[in-house]
């Protein structure tokens, strides 16, 4: 071959080399764009060994194309520029590609003698292969078994482990581990600076770590609080050292979660806080004896306190020191049966025995109840016993013993039926009076539904009451009940039912007892009927109307609630008795009394006073227009045709209506001003109905005025000088009946209107509850009342009381208890001596109201009494639960004594009843000597009356007192006695 063509060949293997030059950084950048068909990992590596060896082929090559060419420059020495060109590039680009890689930051370091550690930081004995692009893919490539170990632990690491650059803390990897703990993703992670990565709750152990790290080149366990992406808490320990990732200082820090390890040292620690409650908290004495040499470990405090042995002289000592106080031989021999058996069935087994044993104490033999256990402390097998003093339950079983021996005795042989309800409503125990009672043999009652036994209508009233008990919301039930004897007859009896519980406060059994009260009631009702009740149309008599009425008007007074009275006459009705006869006309009043009952409500009364007149009573109506809606009701049906016999008649009635208070409140009043109004109705054409009152304005203005005449009465009764004022109080006096002296006075409020002259209360106490000017009035009354008793006490010498009357808004005034008190603090008056008196109809509201003020009263120690008792219809039951000391009979029920018969029993029924309840009794309006010895000789203990004295200034009452004999009764004035006092004149409300 010529010159010509080896200089041919020499230019193409220069041209290749710079090709190769050229291409092998593309290839190490991009290496899949060459073998797609490697995987990433192994391609980097190929090629970055390949690189190496290229290099070293092209410095060859070119050191052997430099010398060829120096040869044939030598006999030829003209080169051709572009080959000495070819040959700069050739050497030049790999060189470049090498040093350009180096400057990147290391990108394709090289592993093996070309990692280098920075001379300012010692030898760490750790050289890692690393890429910023990430750590994983480089542990997969051909770098060596070490890089392929550490890669395998690095990824199956239960730990966390991050790795940053200890240059400027940017995170080249971490592993599944630290995601799953800290919630980063690597896709997401990688490249970020590590204080994003890993947060801790308190930045001063960061501060800690790499203080640590400086000095110690290494960090083990120092615990911190991690916050994860979520939010979380978690309690880790971290683990640090530095680490050369190809010739670059880095920083591997190690996490391990010690929440698990926490909890189980929390829960490990308040195990054994437990046990040592549960020790020496125990109320029973414990001892803890090692078996191996009888060695006592521990005793809690009531073991010392049950033998009275000090503890220093107990722990550590042998068990044998503590006979004869304990029974050892037994206790051993319990101990080696907890041991056998626990060979048997394995230390797992969990034994214990229990037995009766008798300690000695320092007082006597102890009965106790000893269990035992075997449990392993520290290794060795010990013997736990427990000790409960039986002493105070044996007391306890005899008294319950002795107890139930009693209530069996008092069950068997009570005069009144009485049986045992278990909660779900079986009957569990009879006693003998309730087999007689109902007739029934007591096989048949026990296991028996207790509502069986009732009416089917009393039954889910029964079983209400029942679960009230049960629930506890009533604390006994008090009512009539229906019972059906075996044969099939009705027992009227009066119940009575109260829970018993469990020691554990759970329901036990309800005790009910039952009293026969059929013939009774009966009686009773057949006395109501002919006493109450018109015997042809079986409406309310006169008298009956009469007591409502007055009762309406009261609750009209005090609730400021109107009633309305109708006062009905059938027109033309005279004309049916002469043409049809008596028969049909009495026919037709019975019709008229059916039709009346359908146009009102329960609450409402229907009543005949006599003829052919009939009058309704509506309770709290709105106004006056809903009387006349009822009116109108009323008039509509009388007008359909009623069937007399052959004959149908048409009767049509006038009626007249008035309200209270607006047009009276005085029952009398009431009615004489209805038949007005009805007499008006005939007038205007019959088949209508007319108020009496009209002129409500006039009406509302006379109360506004008599309104500010009380204020400003009210503020000129200075409270130093009632007298200069005009407001005072009137005294009457109550005297015992067995005796004749007097035992106390009831304050009356007076009022010396400015035009009216002398007003009793009851004429203006209505005005005062609705303004609300009763309050203040009542403290009024209650500062002088306090302060004359205690002056009347003083000058006669007497112990007397002194009895003032609480208005319904008194009564709720939640400063009543306080201004008892502060008036008489002020008095010097003991609170023994102040009797404080509310009306029945006042308890009808609210009972529970009345109940809770009425018990904060007698927290300060005054008497309380209920006023005109039995005309408000008021609950045995509620009577029972008031914390009442007396009742005072309305004068209703002595004004006729002993001329009706009816009133004797009522009365003499009454007191009895009170009795009963523990109560005393007052009777109300006496005025002669022959109701007084009536109400004497029924026991009644006081009275109160015109025969014993009218009303009077304090002056007056205390020349009364200071004259009154020592036994006996004054001699009364004949003129006075023959007259009947009104309610206005021997009572009425001070407040």
């Amino acid at each position: 071959m010529g010159r010509r063509g080896q200089q041919r060949i020499m230019a193409a293997v220069i041209l290749l080399l710079a090709a190769l030059g050229l291409l092998l950084p593309i290839a190490v950048h991009h290496p899949a764009a060459f073998l797609p068909l490697l995987p990433a990992a192994m391609l980097a590596a190929v090629m970055q060994r390949l690189l190496v060896a290229l290099i070293i082929a092209v410095l060859g090559t070119s050191v052997v194309t430099g010398l060829a060419l120096w040869e044939s420059g030598l006999q030829r020495p003209q080169v051709p520029l572009s080959t000495a060109l070819v040959l700069i590039l050739t050497w030049a680009i790999p060189v470049l590609a090498l040093l350009s890689d180096r400057l990147a930051g290391g990108r394709w370091w090289l592993p093996g003698s070309w990692s280098r550690q920075p001379a300012d930081h010692p030898d760490t004995g750790m050289t890692l292969p690393a890429s910023e692009a990430g750590f994983h893919d480089l542990t997969a490539s051909a770098a060596g078994h070490s890089a392929t170990r550490f890669a395998a632990l690095f990824e199956t690491s239960r730990d966390a482990i991050l790795l940053t650059r200890s240059s400027n803390g940017i995170a080249l990897d971490f592993n599944e581990a630290f995601t799953q703990l800290t919630g980063h993703e690597r896709n997401n992670g990688i490249g970020r600076p590590a204080s994003e990565l890993l947060r801790v709750a308190d930045s001063n152990d960061f501060v800690r770590f790499f203080e640590m790290l400086e000095t110690e080149n290494h960090v083990v366990d120092l615990e911190t609080v991690v916050i994860t992406v979520d939010g979380r808490a978690r309690e880790t320990s971290l683990s640090g050292r530095y680490a050369q990732v190809d010739g670059e200082l880095c920083v591997m820090v190690v996490l391990r979660d010690i929440s698990a390890r926490r909890r189980t040292e929390t829960a490990l620690r308040e195990s054994e806080d437990k046990f040592a409650r549960v020790f020496h908290r125990n109320p029973d004495a414990m001892l803890i004896t090692r078996l191996a040499d009888d060695l006592v470990i521990d005793v809690n405090d009531h073991f010392v306190a049950l033998l009275q042995r000090p503890r220093a002289g107990l722990v550590g000592h042998g068990a044998h020191e503590l006979e004869p106080q304990l029974p050892l031989a037994e206790l051993r021999s319990q101990w080696t049966a907890l041991i056998e058996d626990r060979d048997v069935r394995g230390e797992d087994a969990g034994g214990y025995t229990t037995a009766e044993l008798t300690l000695t104490g320092p007082d006597g033999p102890i009965p106790a109840l000893v269990s035992t256990t075997v449990v392993d402390i520290q290794g060795d097998p010990c013997a736990i016993t427990l000790i409960k003093d039986m002493r105070e339950l044996r007391q306890a079983q005899e008294l319950v013993a002795e107890s139930e021996a009693r209530f069996r005795g008092a069950f068997e042989s009570a005069p009144i039926g009485m049986m045992l309800v278990a909660p779900d409503g079986r009957i569990t125990q009879v006693n003998r009076t309730l087999c007689e009672l109902l007739e029934r043999d007591a096989d048949s009652l026990i296991d028996a539904a207790a509502e069986s036994l009732l009416l089917a209508e009393d039954r889910e009233p029964f079983n209400a009451h029942c679960q009230a008990l049960i629930a506890g919301e009533s604390e006994e039930d008090i009512g009539e009940a229906r019972y059906l004897t075996g044969n099939g007859a009705e027992v009227i009896t009066n119940r009575h039912m109260v829970l018993q519980l469990h020691t554990d406060g759970t329901p036990l059994h309800l005790i009910v007892q039952v009293a026969d009260i059929t013939e009774m009631k009966q009686s009773q009702e057949r006395m109501e009927r002919l006493a109450f009740y018109d015997t042809l149309t079986d409406l309310a008599n006169r008298r009956l109307f009469t007591d409502r009425l007055e009762q309406a008007v009261r609750q009209a007074l005090r609730h400021g609630r109107p009633a309305a009275l109708l006062y009905l006459d059938l027109d033309n009705f005279k004309r049916v008795n002469d043409t049809l006869g008596h028969e049909a006309g009495d026919l037709l009043l019975k019709t008229v009394a059916e039709r009346l009952r359908t146009c009102v409500r329960d609450e409402d009364t229907v009543a005949r006073p006599g003829g052919d007149e009939f009058t309704i009573l509506l309770q709290e109506v709105q106004d006056a227009r809903a009387a006349g809606k009822v009116a109108r009701k009323v008039l509509r049906q009388l007008q359909e045709p009623i069937v007399l016999g052959s004959h149908e008649v048409r009767v049509t009635a006038s009626i007249g209506i008035t309200l209270t208070p607006d047009d009276g409140t005085d029952p009398a009043t009431l009615t004489k001003n209805a038949d007005l109004a009805m007499y008006r109705a005939k007038e205007r054409g019959r088949d209508n109905y007319q108020f009496f009152a009209e002129e409500m304005n006039t009406r509302a203005m006379e109360r506004l005025l008599l309104e500010n005449d009380l204020r400003s009465s009210l503020a000129s009764s200075p409270a130093s000088s009632p007298a200069s004022g005009h407001f005072g109080l009137h005294y009457q006096p109550k005297v015992r009946l067995s005796g004749g002296e007097v035992v106390g006075v009831e304050a009356l409020l007076r009022w010396t209107h400015p035009e009216r002259g002398l007003l009793h209360a009851e004429q203006f106490m209505q005005i005062a509850e609705d303004s609300g000017l009763i309050v203040e009035i009542g403290q009024w009354v209650l500062r002088h009342a306090c302060g004359d008793a205690a002056r009347m006490r003083s000058a006669s010498g007497l112990p007397l009381h002194v009895a003032v009357n609480l208005s319904p808004r008194q009564l709720s005034d939640p400063h009543l208890p306080e201004n008892v008190s502060a008036a008489l603090l002020a008095a010097e008056l003991d609170p023994g001596c102040l009797e404080l008196e509310i009306t029945e109809t006042m308890l009808m509201g609210n009972v529970a109201v009345a109940i809770s003020s009425l018990s904060a009263l007698r927290k300060l120690g005054v008497r309380l009494s209920i006023d005109d008792f039995g005309i408000g219809y008021s609950s045995l039951n509620d009577l029972k639960r008031l914390p009442i000391d007396l009742i005072k009979v309305d004068r209703g029920f002595v004004s006729d004594i002993p001329d009706n018969a009816d009133d004797m029993a009522i009365m003499a029924a009454v007191i009895a009843m009170a009795h009963q309840l523990n109560l005393a009794v007052v009777a109300e309006g006496v005025e002669t000597e022959a109701q007084a010895a009536f109400l004497e000789r029924h026991g009644c203990e006081y009275g109160q009356g015109f025969l014993y004295g009218r009303p009077c200034g304090i002056e007056e009452m205390l020349t009364v007192l200071l004259s009154w004999p020592s036994s006996g009764v004054t001699p009364r004035d004949p003129q006075k006695s023959s007259k009947k006092a009104s309610k206005s004149s021997s009572g009425g409300s001070p407040s």
